[in-house]
């Protein structure tokens, strides 16, 4: 059994029962990743007994570096430091106020994902603030039981919107003042959208030099914003986890052929594509 991409097993998932299940039938078991581990120790765990038939059957670990594998040419790294606008400050500021109210309500997750949107791009947090403001306007409804599938399909949500469930959980107290809390987030959000400081440099950036370029960004949404922003100056292609294997490829290939300059792409492009 070789399970590639194994950083995604964790105890408690469908993904993870599955690999255990088999490991557990077969004489061999090669977990493959390029990927550093997250350090939580019973995930990290959860990978080195799955496949193991007792307490001494330890896992053979190789690593392969780029001192090892004779890599020949290095790599500058330039950070760009990049002033946030007026609109964007307020909005930032507002969001992290948020946040602490959502975390003082025991929901670390919620607050860090609408923290972590915010300073992607303001249109990656409306997109969650809207939905949030939808979910909070219905009354809480008896989960209904759902068989699910097991998350082996193409397409990858990773990058996508978070699931109802989470942009539901952890209402503050009073419910009228959350919701006007986050209508004063979203007209914040608009007005810092149109004047966006990180979109304005990268197109600084690229306007600068003639080379090829790949932009990578954690949320769809923000990849959207940038080329809306983008596509009428440059040749765009873009990647993320709502494309299939074969579009995903396709979007490479106008990339690497020079049909497109410049890749927009989330982190589904780091995976089972050679750029």
């Amino acid at each position: 059994l070789v399970v590639d991409e194994a950083h995604h097993l964790r105890p408690g998932t469908d993904r993870g029962a599955l690999v255990e299940d088999l490991a557990a039938r077969v004489p061999w078991l090669v977990l493959a990743t390029a990927t550093p581990h997250s350090g939580d120790e019973p995930a990290y765990t959860f990978l080195r007994r799955l496949g193991a038939h007792s307490d001494r059957d330890e896992i053979a670990t190789f690593r392969r570096t780029a001192r090892l594998a004779a890599a020949r040419h290095g790599r500058r790294v330039r950070f760009h430091a990049v002033r946030a606008t007026d609109d964007e400050r307020r909005l930032l500021d507002e969001t992290m106020a948020y946040g602490r109210a959502i975390w003082a309500e025991h929901h670390a997750l919620l607050a860090a994902v609408v923290c972590r949107r915010a300073v992607s791009s303001a249109a990656a947090l409306l997109r969650t603030l809207e939905r949030r403001r939808e979910l909070l306007a219905v009354s809480h409804q008896p989960a209904t039981t759902v068989q699910s599938e097991l998350p082996w399909q193409e397409n990858d949500e990773r990058d996508a919107v978070e699931s109802d469930s989470l942009l539901d959980s952890a209402r503050l107290p009073n419910t009228a003042d959350e919701a006007e809390w986050l209508n004063r987030l979203i007209t914040l959000a608009e007005a810092a959208i149109a004047g966006s400081s990180k979109a304005a440099a990268v197109v600084r950036l690229l306007a600068r030099t003639r080379e090829s370029a790949i932009v990578f960004s954690e949320y769809r949404d923000t990849l959207a914003f940038l080329q809306c922003m983008l596509q009428n100056r440059f040749a765009i292609a873009t990647i993320h986890g709502g494309l299939s294997a074969r579009e995903r490829r396709d979007a490479v290939q106008q990339f690497v052929s020079g049909r497109a300059r410049v890749l927009l792409a989330t982190d589904a492009a780091g995976e089972g594509l050679n750029l």
